[in-house]
């Protein structure tokens, strides 16, 4: 049977699998979706996912636009990441790779939109909901394919983050205008100024793609991502007009043979279906853990690409919380110690396992959220001025005060006001592209902002465990702790542009502080400050944000009676909408006193023991807690503080070693030709600076070509220096004959020799024929406005090439500044009134 009739029986078979109801790898997520009984809630995998790197070399200027611009400057400015670098955001690679290999698959099926190939697309890339006829009523299939934004090569990153000044050559503004198609004409006010990335950058980006367990699916997969990229010539604004050529290449050792894969695969088959979840672990039943001390350990965390973290969407923009919830980072430690072989359900069940939500580092310390006590006089910056922040409990202050509520404080000592962290959020603009249009269209999705968290972010979490639990792990694995690092996604649109974090352990489990002092005198008062959101329910089992239900549940921990007198409560409420995960369905929103809510009591009947505060501030209290929810601190001292006594903490700068840096070499040669074109270009925008600030001074012109205002006679004339500028612009092709040839004419012709005021040709020739001396006359403190040299390159060879591949450049552009200059001044002398 032919290649064509095989095919053309694959597409009917696959039409009649389209006509069913529902495609068996609906069917499959349908079972899976199915609410459960119990379980983990992470899908294993049977192999480790296939890791790649996606290069990208740009073969024009190119341009993807941040969907804004500088008012009065710019109008279209390009993206730029937190190190303020032009970068290809992965939501754009992701949707002109997929277009590529929609038109290698419709090719593989002979035009059938619902063939094998185009079901393997489906798989790699996710489904597409909006373009549906009609609703499903199932789960959208997410994309096994996550790509990350392509960026500069790393070597060339650092260079730049350290010398800012080489910026400047990365890009460049292009201006352009509108026709009016009557006229053939600019039409008016329809001048426009864009950005533009210089061409010849190559940009890398790490993509991977979920365990498949077969060889031929492996091989399938590879072969129609690595086609669909060859596929991939234009992508960014103005595509079609010369802007954005590029050149895809993957790298891995299974898609150097993807053209013979294509070749020889008949039928590529199913894709892999959906993993059923695990069942659960079925260790609820055993016998609780014997209370005992708990064990701590810090994780720290860093964002590498910025977090969406939802709290909620308002119209077309999704709101972000400032910090990772213990929800998302629960299951991450969950997955990766479950290798051992120790089952983590029922300690999670029973609070015997607890992950901290991962706040700001505040200091090298985790933040802990400002206390709602806490307000500042209105128009002043309370924590960085004595005598404007007040603590309510402690100080009862008149005038016009608002609540201290954004931020993180870090630890102080008694003395000094506590340092205060935020957290600067990113508001993004992104845009779902239709195919036909190939334009943003509603119809698809339109236009939607992220407020993110900016990459580079540092946060800080705890993991606290049972010492009895902490020693059931060592016993597996002495050094355990180190299987929590790595790399992961959390948050919203994690498979993109979001959501990827960086795990790594600080340090060794430590005892969780116990409060080993018992005062000589019983506490008349509890000061209850929630580091964390906190759930509880009433009497009635309905969620519950009053102080009295928080009341209720610590006199049933501790053992006391307490009461609330007078303001002595500062309290918020936040509601959470939660999703399942492993159902894809909505959960009941979440209500509860929200992190930073503060409440002193007063301890009417009973002794409060010291080891009921430290098992609380340890495990939490209300539901949830081995989420994080629920945890408080009580008698901080800050709380006890009149905090307007105190003196704000002055920052100290710390200068940290500076490590050699290391320049691009030869070896890398696409690397080394970008980063010898940045440079180039930051010396030439640099020389025309430069060279007007040194011309702009009348003793600096006649040091340099010997001739000024004051001459008599009006030596030299406009014809003698046009014919100077003519033949410096020869000399700047590296003709240095030309000059010499053209000041012997002059010395030897009496009549043009008396033209020149005296030692002014010779100073001219010492400024061309000496290698150094337009240097020594440029290069100096940036402060006075010289150049400074040696921070304006970037390759290892690049400051004594570009002095000589420039030199000529350098020296025509200071003579013809100083010219224009002289020649200004002769004119003003001139309009100017004798006498005047």
């Amino acid at each position: 049977m032919s290649r064509k009739n095989k095919r053309k029986n694959r597409q009917n078979q696959g039409n009649s699998a389209t006509r069913s109801n529902s495609s068996p790898a609906s069917q499959a997520r349908s079972q899976a979706n199915s609410p459960p009984g119990g379980g983990s809630a992470e899908r294993p995998s049977p192999t480790l996912p296939i890791d790649f790197v996606l290069k990208v070399k740009m073969l024009s200027d190119w341009h993807v636009g941040a969907g804004y611009g500088r008012p009065g400057d710019i109008d279209r400015l390009v993206r730029r990441d937190h190190e303020d670098l032009p970068f290809l955001p992965a939501k754009t690679l992701t949707g002109i790779w997929r277009d590529g290999c929609e038109l290698v698959a419709c090719g593989l099926d002979d035009g059938n939109k619902n063939g094998p190939w185009s079901r393997w697309v489906e798989y790699l890339f996710g489904d597409q909901p909006a373009l549906a006829e009609q609703a499903s009523g199932l789960a959208p299939v997410g994309a096994a394919l996550s790509v990350r934004p392509a960026r500069l090569d790393p070597a060339l990153r650092r260079v730049l983050t350290e010398r800012r000044a080489l910026l400047e050559g990365l890009t460049f503004v292009k201006p352009g205008v509108a026709i009016d198609a009557a006229t053939g004409t600019a039409k008016d006010d329809f001048l426009r100024f864009e950005e533009m990335v210089r061409q010849g950058a190559v940009l890398q980006a790490e993509c991977s793609l979920n365990a498949i367990a077969s060889k031929k699916g492996r091989e399938v997969a590879l072969a129609l991502l690595a086609a669909g990229a060859k596929m991939v010539e234009r992508l960014g604004g103005k595509r079609r007009r010369g802007n954005g050529r590029c050149e895809f290449t993957l790298h891995h050792p299974e898609t150097e043979g993807w053209l013979a894969v294509l070749e020889s695969t008949e039928d590529p088959g199913p894709p892999p279906e959906p993993m059923p979840w695990p069942p659960a672990d079925g260790t609820a039943a055993d016998e609780p853990t014997s209370g005992g001390s708990w064990q701590r350990l810090v994780l720290n965390i860093e964002a590498r690409t910025p977090l969406v973290i939802a709290a909620r969407t308002v119209g077309n923009v999704v709101e972000t919380l400032d910090y990772i919830p213990g929800t998302l980072l629960l299951p991450i430690v969950s997955r990766r110690l479950q290798q051992l072989g120790v089952p983590l359900g029922a300690a999670i069940v029973r609070g015997d396992l607890v992950v901290t939500p991962a706040t700001l580092a505040v200091n090298k310390e985790r933040g802990q959220p400002v206390p709602n006590a806490l307000f500042e006089r209105k128009g002043s910056k309370g924590f960085e001025q004595e005598g404007n922040l007040f603590n309510r409990f402690e100080e009862n202050i008149g005038g016009q005060l608002k609540g201290c509520r954004a931020g993180y404080l870090g630890r102080t000592d008694a003395a000094h006001l506590p340092v205060l962290g935020k957290i600067s959020l990113r508001l993004q603009t992104h845009n779902t592209v239709a195919d036909d249009r190939q334009r943003p269209d509603e119809s698809v999705g339109g236009v939607y902002s992220y407020e993110a968290i900016p990459a580079g972010t540092r946060f800080l979490a705890e993991l606290r465990l049972r010492t009895e639990l902490a020693e059931r792990l060592k016993a597996k694995q002495a050094n355990w702790s180190t299987l929590l690092g790595g790399t992961e996604r959390v948050g919203q649109a994690k498979k993109d542009d979001y959501g990827q974090i960086q795990i790594s352990c600080a340090g060794k489990f430590t005892p969780f502080p116990a409060r080993s002092e018992q005062p000589s005198q019983a506490p008349s008062t509890l000061t209850v400050w929630l580091l964390s959101d906190l759930l509880l329910r009433d009497e009635r089992l309905r969620p519950s944000t009053t102080v009295e239900t928080l009341r209720s549940a610590l006199e049933a921990e501790l053992g006391v009676k307490l009461l609330v007198e007078g303001e002595s409560a500062f309290t918020r409420q936040r509601r959470t909408e939660s999703w399942h995960t492993r159902w894809n369905l909505p959960r009941p929103s979440l209500a509860g006193l929200q992190a930073g809510s503060c409440v002193r009591f007063s301890i009417k009947d009973g002794q409060i023991r010291l080891e009921d505060l430290t098992r609380l501030e340890a495990g939490g209290l209300g539901e949830r807690r081995a989420e994080g929810y629920g945890q408080l601190s009580f008698d901080d001292p800050l709380l006890s503080t009149k905090l307007s006594e105190l003196t704000a903490l002055q920052e100290q700068a710390s200068e940290s070693p500076k490590n050699k840096l290391a320049l691009i070499n030869a070896q890398n040669h696409d690397l080394y030709a970008y980063a010898r074109q940045i440079e180039q270009e930051v010396w030439r925008a640099n020389l025309r600076r430069v060279v007007l600030a040194v011309a702009a001074s009348p003793e600096k012109r006649k040091d340099l070509l010997g001739f000024s205002l004051e001459d008599q006679g009006g030596k030299p004339p406009s014809s003698q220096l046009g014919a100077l500028r003519s033949v410096l612009v020869a000399c700047a092709r590296n003709n240095l004959e030309l000059f010499n040839q053209w000041r012997s004419r002059l010395e030897n012709s009496s009549n043009h020799r008396e033209r020149w005021p005296e030692c002014s040709l010779e100073r001219l020739s010492e400024l061309v024929n000496d290698p150094a001396r337009i240097w020594q006359v440029l290069s100096g403190p940036e402060s006075e406005g010289r150049l400074s040299l040696e921070e304006l390159v970037c390759t290892s060879d690049g400051l004594n090439r570009l002095k000589n591949e420039l030199r000529f450049e350098a020296v025509r552009m200071l003579v013809d500044a100083c010219i224009r200059a002289h020649r200004r001044e002769v004119e003003q002398q001139e309009e100017t009134p004798h006498g005047s």
